[in-house]
């Protein structure tokens, strides 16, 4: 069985998590627009008109392989 990385979805807790960021800082970078945050998907709960935002593990693991590279480079 071959698994999908593009199909893989997280929380903003778990990218937060996975980056070692609070979740007030994730929310600073995703508000600088020099960093390029991959955006979300986002979608609406059934119990109320609140949408959820979803990161793609796939953009996740690219940004941070692209920030680490301008980082070190």
């Amino acid at each position: 069985m071959e698994i999908k990385l593009e199909r893989l979805l997280l929380k903003r807790e778990e990218v937060a998590s996975i980056l070692g960021f609070s979740m007030s800082y994730l929310q600073r970078v995703r508000e600088n627009t020099r960093l390029h945050f991959p955006e979300p998907v986002y979608f609406f709960e059934k119990s109320s008109i609140k949408t959820t935002p979803f990161w793609k593990l796939k953009d996740i693991q690219e940004w941070v392989d692209k920030y680490q590279g301008l980082e070190n480079g």
